[in-house]
């Protein structure tokens, strides 16, 4: 498991990276791309579920449009994916069934 600003951390980068490889370029994955960043920034929502939810925009762009995915851009959102899944630490607190 690893801390949350390390998830986090490495969620900016792969939007950055993204931000480099995508193709093609358009409006409204421009649009997308700045969103997903400006809700990074702002770490008011858990990195996973900002990154879980630009693959599933991303994934719609693409299935609409009929875009093909670059290697470079299907290895990022592999990374997307492993990152949406990953959990930080469990607070190491007592359990209790009462409260």
């Amino acid at each position: 498991m690893k801390t949350r600003k390390t998830i986090a951390a490495e969620a900016e980068q792969v939007m950055v990276d993204f931000a480099r490889v995508y193709s093609p370029k358009g409006k409204k994955m421009d649009a997308l791309i700045k969103q997903t960043q400006a809700d990074l920034a702002a770490r008011q929502v858990a990195p996973q579920q900002i990154i879980e939810k630009f693959m599933r925009l991303r994934y719609e762009l693409i299935l609409r449009a009929g875009w093909h995915i670059s290697p470079a851009e299907e290895a990022l959102l592999k990374k997307m994916a492993e990152i949406s899944r990953e959990r930080s630490f469990l607070p190491f607190k007592r359990y209790d069934p009462w409260f």
